[in-house]
């Protein structure tokens, strides 16, 4: 059971693997109109 854990355990923390990314800085612009109406 403890080999499990050790091998199943994450190397880095979550935040940690974010920050680490390529794409950290990347400034990415989200449009800021009224969503579109999607019939259900």
């Amino acid at each position: 059971m403890e080999e499990y854990q050790r091998l199943t355990k994450p190397k880095t923390r979550l935040t940690d693997f974010f920050k680490d990314s390529p794409l950290y800085d990347l400034d990415l612009d989200r449009s800021q109109d009224i969503a579109r109406e999607v019939d259900l």
